[in-house]
């Protein structure tokens, strides 16, 4: 019997690259307020800002387009929550809820837990919200999407890739509609 062990749960989370392991102990060491003005903060928050610089060139951004939270629930609920709240003008004048405002979110039923409880809640205000149904595979149809877009339509929140399933999403197609 072989008594090696595998790893098979990355899906939920990731041994650390060694690199990165040690840049994390590297930089738990740098304790200031990044909101303070002495010596400190200034190095916490000069780090911070190099962090900013390098997500951005990685992801071809500008720094000022990087957000950092505390984790992906958080930043799933202040991104749908920040766009809500905008409260971007309806096209529609005979508005359903009588807003005057897009009220309408089209997500999927296999999205994050944190995408559907805000979606929720933003049902419990008086939001609309479709939730697209997936195929035997855990795809959504893009058509599916299409025919749910309404003139109240806010926000269509769809994960790239199912943290469950690994399902692949048709995002392109979806962001071309």
């Amino acid at each position: 019997m072989n008594n090696r062990k595998v790893y098979l749960d990355n899906n939920s989370t990731t041994p650390l690259h060694p690199e990165v392991q040690k840049e994390i102990i590297r930089a738990c060491g740098i304790f200031g307020n990044a909101s303070s003005m002495h010596s400190f903060g200034r190095e916490a928050r000069s780090e911070i800002e190099t962090a900013r610089r390098i997500t951005a060139d990685f992801l071809g951004c500008r720094p000022d387009e990087i957000l950092f939270t505390g984790s992906g629930s958080e930043a799933n609920n202040a991104v749908i929550n920040n766009i809500i709240c905008s409260k971007i003008p309806c096209t529609n004048k005979e508005c359903p809820v009588g807003c005057g405002h897009k009220n309408h979110i089209i997500t999927s039923a296999i999205e994050h837990p944190s995408v559907l409880q805000t979606c929720k809640c933003q049902e419990q205000r008086g939001f609309s919200v479709s939730y697209m149904p997936v195929d035997s595979d855990g795809i959504i149809n893009p058509d599916d999407v299409k025919a749910a877009v309404k003139p109240q339509t806010a926000l269509i929140t769809v994960m790239l890739a199912n943290n469950e399933t690994g399902s692949l999403q048709p995002v392109k197609e979806i962001a071309a509609l």
